[in-house]
């Protein structure tokens, strides 16, 4: 295999076929490591239900198997398989793709209406801007004013710190 990313994506398609049969889809894969290769794989289910333990166990061995199986794969390498969580940054195509129809929470670098986060359900994205509709009403925002974009989880049924 030539570069890193041609392998990540090679081993991302090799997981795919392994695991879309059981309703396990993979949102992102990183090489996060500097001195050696540590993969980082986040998983979502399908159906909408928590990832578990034993999803990311499927996902580890199909993985530890292909791996330890390629010739060119250095030996020493470590990986980790996940759900991407409630405080993962929406950043590239893949979490704006993933996070499409549910709430996420956007922090601005400027206010709008006085404020400088905002939450509403994401209805479209594109290399220029995001579509959230909020209070049924359907807004634009340019991704160079949004200085984080995160799924919105409801803590306790309090929304933006309002009962």
């Amino acid at each position: 295999m030539n570069g890193k990313n041609e392998f990540l994506e090679t081993l991302k398609e090799h997981l795919e076929i392994e695991i879309n049969s059981k309703g396990l889809r993979i949102l992102d894969l990183e090489n996060v490591g500097k001195h050696q290769i540590r993969i980082v794989i986040f998983i979502y289910r399908e159906d909408g239900k928590p990832v578990g333990v034993e999803d990311c166990q499927l996902v580890n061995r199909s993985a530890e198997d292909f791996l330890d199986n390629e010739q060119d794969f250095p030996e020493n390498y470590s990986l980790e398989v996940s759900s991407p969580g409630l405080s993962r940054n929406l950043k590239k195509e893949c979490d704006f793709q993933y996070a499409l129809s549910r709430e996420i929470e956007i922090h601005l670098r400027k206010p709008v209406d006085g404020k400088f986060s905002l939450v509403g359900k994401l209805k479209s994205f594109n290399q220029d801007g995001i579509v959230l509709m909020i209070n049924g009403e359907d807004r634009m925002f340019s991704r160079d004013g949004i200085k984080t974009a995160n799924l919105f989880f409801n803590w306790g049924g309090k929304k933006n710190g309002k009962p």
